[in-house]
């Protein structure tokens, strides 16, 4: 089993270069295909067909007196995510990702994909078949998913991102933790994403 988290972990580090693969794969084969669902459709497929083949069904359960027991944890985690889009903000840190040419892959199809593989399916493997703390595990991991963005070379913003996701893993990781679902991590992934595009 523990080759099988090994394995998984790779996937997970290389999942947006795997799903640009099987998008040139589509647009050769259907050259006027949409750029935009020639990429979602891989990298979702990426995300779902693990969770489908380890039977990994848990991510998806709505334990609400769960939600309500850490309700406040879950509003300290969200307030410290906040002062962090506050600050990058103010530091003008977001204005990099003003670029960003398909914001529906960014703020959308990114969050779901990366909640199911780290918060979803590492997480699970994790808690299950590894003596660390998944969260720990998912963060680093996350962490370092982030370095192929920039072609695994090491820049400066490549260091300070993966540097910042791993920080924003724990947090989204606890998230996970006590909600018990990637329900709620998914969301706030989602509302970064489209923060970091608006301010």
């Amino acid at each position: 089993m523990k080759k099988k988290v090994v394995i998984f972990s790779l996937i997970a580090l290389t999942d947006y270069q795997l799903a640009k693969f099987g998008q040139r794969l589509i647009l050769t084969a259907f050259p006027s295909f949409s750029y935009v669902w020639s990429l979602s459709l891989p990298w979702l497929a990426i995300g779902i067909l693990p969770v489908i083949f380890a039977r990994q069904f848990g991510m998806f359960s709505l334990d609400i007196s769960l939600m309500k027991r850490h309700f406040k944890a879950l509003l300290v985690y969200c307030a410290l995510v906040l002062a962090g889009l506050a600050l990058f903000a103010s530091l003008r840190i977001t204005s990099y990702f003003h670029s960003v040419q398909y914001p529906f892959i960014f703020f959308i199809i990114t969050p779901i994909v990366e909640e199911l593989i780290f918060r979803g399916w590492i997480y699970d493997m994790s808690k299950k078949h590894i003596h660390i703390s998944p969260v720990l595990i998912t963060a680093i991991l996350f962490g370092l998913h982030h370095w192929q963005y920039f072609g695994f070379r090491i820049t400066l913003f490549a260091v300070f991102q993966i540097g910042y996701t791993f920080v924003l893993g724990l947090l989204l990781g606890k998230m996970r933790e006590k909600s018990g679902n990637i329900y709620f991590s998914t969301v706030v992934h989602s509302v970064i994403n489209y923060a970091t595009l608006m301010l």
